[in-house]
C-alpha cells in the first residue's frame, strides 16, 4: 500500500531519488556527544543521537535523521542533501565496519519507506537495498538499553543490519509501507 503525499515526497522520497542508483562510496555517523554515544549490541543494531550521511560517486549526499515536520510527531524520520546537523559535531567514518563494509561499492537498488497509515503517512523507517540483495534498516526511536523499542518515535537513529529485527520491529510498530522508490 502505497500511501504519497506531499510531505512523504518532500521529507524522504525525493532527496532518495535524487541520488538514484548511485554507487555509495562512505557511510558517516554524526552525534553531538561524539563516538562514545554510539550504542551497538554487536549483533545487528546500532543507535546514534545524531544523522548518518550517505556519500555516493558523483559528490552526491543523502543525510537521515529526524526533523520537525508540521502535522507529524515532533521527531518524525527525514531525509535530506544537506546536512540536519552542523559540520562540526562528531563525524566519524563507518565503511569499513564490519555491518556497513558489504554496502561499500554498491548502487542504491531500492528504498521502502514504512510509516503509520494514521499522522498524513508519517514515516518511521526506511529499509535501503544495496545492489541487489544487502539491506539496511534506519528508523528514528528513543534509546533504549535493551535495543528494543518501546514508542513508535524518538530523537534517536537506529540502524538495523537484519532483516529479522526489521520484520520483528515492524510488527510491533505497527508500520506499513506507505512509500518506495527503485531506481
Amino acid at each position: 500500500m502505497e500511501f504519497i503525499t506531499d510531505k512523504l515526497n518532500t521529507h524522504i522520497l525525493n532527496p532518495i531519488k535524487d541520488i538514484g542508483s548511485s554507487r555509495l562510496i562512505e557511510v558517516f555517523y554524526y552525534d553531538p556527544g561524539g563516538i562514545e554515544f554510539l550504542s551497538d549490541n554487536k549483533a545487528g543494531i546500532q543507535i546514534i543521537g545524531g544523522q548518518i550521511e550517505f556519500q555516493f560517486e558523483h559528490n552526491r549526499r543523502l543525510f537521515i535523521s529526524w526533523a520537525n515536520v508540521p502535522g507529524w510527531e515532533q521527531y518524525a524520520l527525514s531525509c535530506s542533501g544537506t546536512t540536519f546537523f552542523l559540520e562540526t559535531s562528531s563525524k566519524w567514518t563507518m565503511g569499513n565496519s564490519k555491518w556497513w563494509k558489504p554496502a561499500i561499492g554498491k548502487n542504491l537498488g531500492y528504498a521502502e519507506i514504512l510509516g503509520f497509515e494514521d499522522n498524513e503517512g508519517e514515516p518511521n523507517l526506511a529499509s535501503l537495498t544495496w545492489g541487489s540483495s544487502y539491506t539496511t534498516a534506519i528508523a528514528n526511536w528513543m534509546f533504549e538499553k535493551d535495543f528494543a523499542p518501546k514508542y513508535p518515535n524518538g530523537d534517536d537513529i537506529w540502524v538495523l543490519f537484519n532483516e529479522s529485527d526489521k520484520i520483528r520491529f515492524s510488527e510491533k510498530m505497527k508500520l506499513i509501507e506507505i512509500g518506495s522508490y527503485k531506481p
